[in-house]
């Protein structure tokens, strides 16, 4: 039994120090920024409506998608990320609370998560409330699709 007992341990931490770690992703705070860089290296913008400290759902999207190494890897080349967060316990500048209550009201943001992607120039090319996909794969499928549906923009 003991033995049982120390096997299951084992198996316990090697699982859990073979789990992977989180992706780094340069999420930027200040929309003019990420527009600037998205329109500078022709990249779609990924905006994140989320609630950082308080929101499960939230949570699990960046978790289980966001941070993951294969959207990370997605990311790098075709993505501008901007977080647009609403904290309940983590205090923002009060500058960035207001920009960011204004991209609310602006992009009629009733939920949390709620991510909206943007060509470049700004168009809203989709939208989507909650996690509606469960893996990297699909999120960048979503993405991808409603790239391919949208006409390149005249120069």
């Amino acid at each position: 039994m003991a033995r049982v007992a120390l096997l299951g341990l084992v198996a316990v931490l090697l699982a859990v120090g073979c789990a992977p770690e989180p992706a780094q992703l340069p999420w930027i705070t200040d929309f003019a920024k990420a527009q600037t860089l998205a329109v500078r290296e022709q990249k779609l913008l990924l905006m994140d409506f989320t609630g950082s400290d308080w929101c499960q759902p939230c949570k699990n999207l960046k978790r289980y998608l966001l941070e993951t190494r294969e959207f990370a890897d997605y990311a790098a080349s075709n993505l501008v990320l901007l977080e647009v967060d609403f904290p309940r316990w983590t205090s923002l500048p009060e500058p960035q609370k207001k920009a960011n209550e204004a991209l609310q009201a602006e992009y009629t943001v009733e939920g949390f998560p709620t991510l909206i992607l943007l060509a470049p120039q700004g168009k809203v090319l989709g939208r989507q409330a909650g996690v509606q996909q469960t893996k990297p794969a699909e999120l960048i499928a979503w993405i991808e699709d409603l790239r391919r549906q949208s006409p390149p923009p005249t120069q």
